[in-house]
């Protein structure tokens, strides 16, 4: 039976990051986890949502790097220009 939810450090292996960076994006209000225990001690991440979460942080990086590749502004900058 494939698993449901994953610890942070499962999915930290699955996203080749750290611990504590999963920790940081699970402060993200989209991000698809939920803290259990009588004290919140431990967050489970739903697999295949975290998956579609990282899948869409990636695609909407792309987009700010293409988006910078292609904008004269953008250009500017890298090649040490005045923008305004």
């Amino acid at each position: 039976m494939e698993k449901i939810c994953i610890t942070v450090e499962e999915a930290a292996k699955v996203a080749s990051v750290s611990d504590e960076q999963i920790r940081d994006w699970a402060k993200d209000f989209d991000f698809p986890s939920m803290k259990i225990g009588a004290r919140g001690g431990k967050r489970l991440i739903h697999a295949d949502a975290f998956s579609d979460w990282l899948r869409k942080k990636c695609e909407l990086r792309y987009g700010e790097r293409r988006y910078e590749i292609h904008n004269p502004v953008s250009i500017a900058k890298q090649k040490g220009g005045e923008t305004a």
